[in-house]
């Protein structure tokens, strides 16, 4: 599961516009995005880029800019109780799944809503093909995009989609059958940053990533995407727990944490922690993409004070 699945969601799908001409915008945020949360992460520092190029002693060149790293690795934490067996996915070629989507997002303030706005779209997706490992080539497409009237604002903040109604959004990917997610590409005319596009992001973001190991009811395991580079280190951590088996079928807690180190003395940037973002999934083993909902919770600035902006993404079959 990438980072941040529904930080996309919230950061470019759902502009936080503060009244009275107050915006806070963040510094990676889309360009069709009006503003971002506050305590957004700042982005990756590239070498080269006007913030990575540090001065040299005794003004000569810089010295040269470190690559930036990233790796991934899974960590069996508890292998569960017995019965124990292989999570993997068992994809047929030709299978079609109709699915459906919602995404809403509340603003409240003092323990009422003051803002809320919410999308709705059919997700097809079909197997076209399988790799020689059994991973699956696929392609979907989504929408048409019915978004709801957002509410009125009466604490100083409002929600907007930047999504217009009847939007659809195809492309294609592969998905290994450990549930990885790679090679995705984009149909035209979508591009890349639009606001469609981190809506669908967030999408392939809820395919699971499974361990090696056989496991069982109570098992364990976090993914760990760590990301370096001369000004920052992120480490994001994605925890699964397998509550039971239902048959073929397994149903998976999610929870996502991410930290930030940099500055001067390479400490922790982000010491009041990660917004909550938990969830829990139906994985079936030949379906790519999971039924269930994913929730982020974070504070947002509002007149009265700190507001909570609560985003809450579902994928579930169509009747």
């Amino acid at each position: 599961m990438p980072p941040l699945r529904l930080k996309w969601f919230t950061a470019a799908v759902v502009a936080v516009a503060a009244c009275g001409g107050v915006k806070r915008s963040a510094p990676d945020a889309p360009e069709a995005v009006a503003v971002a949360p506050a305590d957004a992460a700042p982005a990756l520092l590239m070498p080269g880029s006007p913030a990575d190029a540090g001065a040299a002693p005794d003004g000569g060149a810089p010295p040269p800019a470190r690559a930036p790293t990233l790796s991934r690795r899974v960590e069996l934490r508890e292998p569960g109780r017995e019965p124990r067996r292989v999570l993997r996915h068992a994809f047929v070629a030709g299978s079609r799944y109709a699915l459906k989507v919602q995404i809403s997002a509340r603003i409240t303030a003092d323990k009422r809503s003051v803002s809320a706005v919410e999308l709705r779209a059919p997700f097809d997706v079909q197997i076209n093909g399988l790799g020689a490992n059994g991973g699956a080539a696929l392609s979907y497409t989504l929408g048409p995009i019915t978004p709801a009237s957002p509410s009125a604002a009466d604490a100083g903040v409002a929600l907007r989609s930047d999504i217009a109604a009847g939007t659809k959004v195809s492309g294609s990917a592969m998905v290994a059958p450990d549930g990885q997610l790679t090679d995705r590409r984009l149909d035209a005319p979508t591009r890349e940053r639009s606001p469609e596009a981190e809506l669908v992001k967030s999408l392939l973001a809820t395919a699971l990533e499974l361990p090696e190991q056989p496991v069982g009811a109570g098992a364990r395991w976090d993914v760990v995407l760590e990301g370096s580079s001369d000004q920052l280190r992120v480490v994001h951590t994605t925890s699964y727990e397998l509550v039971r088996f239902e048959g073929p079928a397994a149903r998976i807690r999610v929870a996502e944490n991410e930290q930030l180190w940099g500055g001067p003395d390479g400490g922790l940037l982000n010491p009041a922690g990660f917004p909550e973002n938990s969830g829990e999934w139906l994985l079936r083993p030949a379906q790519p993409f999971a039924e269930g909902r994913q929730k982020l919770r974070q504070e947002v600035p509002a007149e009265t004070g700190r507001g909570e902006l609560s985003t809450e993404l579902s994928i579930a079959r169509r009747k």
